[in-house]
């Protein structure tokens, strides 16, 4: 139960940070910064150095995730935070990073087998998931 409740707090936290990044993306805010916040927590979800971790080349990156156990309901929020961290990199001309973050997701869905659909992050995708969250207060299993 402590495991499940902890595993929760690091989901909720993750969304939390994936629904401000989105936020300020519609309301046309730095793009870099939301992203720079959105790895911070990305980083933050997982244990890890975010700095160290998001420099990984994208299969090291996915092994170092797998390594560290990380509960499939965590990936599932961990696709979409890099998926939209690259979006956000986009926006602010930062194609290079841009490119990593999504072939970091890319690498870690491959990994754990999640099909591109389960972690899409157009606008209506972003919407349905925070009104479920709003709905529920969690994640829907």
């Amino acid at each position: 139960m402590i495991e499940q409740d902890y595993l929760m707090r690091r989901i909720m936290a993750l969304f939390a940070a994936i629904r401000r990044s989105w936020e300020r993306e519609l309301k046309h805010d730095d793009p870099l910064d939301s992203s720079e916040q959105l790895e911070m927590a990305l980083g933050q979800a997982v244990d890890f150095d975010s700095g160290l971790l998001l420099s990984l080349a994208p299969e090291s990156f996915a092994s170092m995730v797998q390594v560290s156990g990380t509960d499939q309901r965590l990936v599932a929020f961990m696709l979409r935070s890099l998926a939209l961290a690259s979006r956000l990199r986009a926006e602010g001309n930062d194609g290079a990073g841009s490119a990593l973050r999504l072939q970091q997701a890319q690498a870690l869905a491959a990994f754990y087998g999640v099909p591109d659909e389960d972690w899409a992050i157009d606008d209506a995708a972003l919407e349905g998931l925070c009104r479920e969250m709003d709905e529920t207060g969690a994640v829907g299993e």
